[in-house]
């Protein structure tokens, strides 16, 4: 099992301490989430996953059942790798409103002008908040009923055509949001 852990340590010590825990048992391991839980560190997201086992859902729905019991205080989603753990209220939908609140706030940008493209379970909740969500063709059954459009896989160029897609729908809004540095630029 592979394990990457993304955490913030408030207590600098603290770092040699963790880097101990990652080499103890695997009793040990399937422990983590309940030693994320205390004041010393946060974890900003762990992924848990088996390189031995190649997109395989049921290896993914084994590994919730050993730590479903945490799903009130932790956001856990099923993978069709493994499984990606986060703060509760942490995923890429919320970390879009966020940019469009506390970043894009100056150019008036909306929620339902921004595009999103995925293809997995973690991209649901961003594929569900924005008005051009895009799921490719290879998508997770859950990434293809959240999206509003679809595209090809990676390897048929769907990311392009994605994207030309979404610039054809908004030329006006392209023109609002992109080019906003240039509305002042004479043109020759």
């Amino acid at each position: 099992m592979i394990i990457n852990i993304f955490i913030y340590l408030k207590k600098k010590e603290l770092k040699m301490k963790f880097l101990n825990i990652i080499f103890l048992d695997d009793i040990t391991r399937q422990n983590y989430p309940q030693l994320f839980i205390k004041d010393d560190f946060e974890a900003v997201k762990i992924e848990l996953y088996n390189n031995d086992v190649a997109e395989d859902e049921r290896y993914s729905n084994q590994m919730f059942e050993l730590f479903k019991h945490l799903e009130n205080d932790l956001t856990i989603i099923i993978t069709n790798y493994g499984l990606e753990i986060s703060p509760k209220g942490i995923d890429k939908g919320s970390a879009i409103k966020w940019m469009i609140e506390n970043i894009y706030n100056q150019y008036d940008l909306k929620l339902e002008d921004v595009m999103a493209i995925g293809d997995s379970n973690n991209d649901v909740p961003m594929l569900q908040i924005v008005g051009y969500s895009y799921a490719m063709a290879n998508s997770s059954k859950q990434a293809l009923k959240s999206a509003n459009y679809f595209t090809s896989s990676v390897e048929q160029n769907g990311l392009g055509e994605a994207v030309l897609d979404y610039l054809y729908r908004l030329k006006n809004i392209v023109k609002k949001y992109m080019l906003h540095e240039f509305e002042n630029i004479e043109r020759k």
